[in-house]
């Protein structure tokens, strides 16, 4: 059973990637990304968390040049993917959800992530999240900013992946959080992006994403 699992993991990992969307992609293949992102944010949240124009939400996000946009994709059909919008020329909309906000205006805010229920699992997960690491890199970003679930780990997950070097520099929890219909929680969190992102090799442990539980391994090192 375990060799079977093996296996199998072995083959989601090799058909799923994370791509960069970026401004100029032909229309063509805009529309089909914006589409197919729609229809994972359509089944990833209940309505009352959803945006009310996702098509026109994601066209704005993926055509801004500041922002950073990443899709998850597997065997080329798009299955998750996450927002993160410049804290230059935003952090006055971002402080209007949340006024605790410190006005910073240098860095990234995680705005959105979302992954199929169906295709939650820890692979492609750090997938997305070492694509994210790579383009913060590129842009040599040293704050980001985001508000994580609580009931689903994903804070908890975001505070591991960004590990020992550099790490949150504030959180705090927001008990009734404007953008869950004021029904769930949610931790601010406020990194600093270090040197390395390290995630000490310990047992598998168990996180939940959105839903759905996942398997994520650890044993994870990557510079930064």
């Amino acid at each position: 059973m375990k060799k079977k699992m093996e296996k199998e993991n072995f083959f989601e990992k090799k058909k799923m990637s994370a791509e960069v969307v970026l401004p100029n992609f032909s229309e063509d293949v805009m529309g089909r990304i914006i589409a197919e992102a729609a229809e994972v944010e359509r089944k990833s949240f209940p309505k009352g968390w959803q945006f009310p124009n996702i098509e026109e939400y994601l066209r704005e996000s993926f055509s801004e040049e500041k922002n950073i946009c990443i899709v998850l994709k597997e065997n080329e059909k798009v299955v998750g993917y996450l927002v993160m919008v410049s804290l230059e020329g935003a952090i006055e909309e971002l402080k209007g959800a949340d006024p605790g906000m410190p006005d910073i205006k240098e860095g990234y805010c995680l705005d959105t992530i979302s992954i199929l229920p169906e295709k939650r699992s820890g692979y492609g997960f750090l997938k997305m999240l070492r694509a994210m690491k790579n383009e913060l890199k590129k842009r040599k970003t040293k704050r980001l900013m985001m508000h994580a679930r609580l009931k689903n780990n994903l804070s908890k997950a975001m505070k591991s992946f960004f590990g020992r070097e550099g790490g949150v520099v504030s959180s705090r929890v927001i008990e009734k959080w404007k953008c869950y219909n004021y029904q769930e929680p949610t931790e601010y969190l406020d990194i600093k992006l270090g040197e390395k992102l390290i995630i000490k090799p310990k047992p598998i442990f168990q996180i939940q994403l959105f839903c759905p539980y996942f398997w994520l391994d650890p044993d994870f090192v990557q510079d930064f």
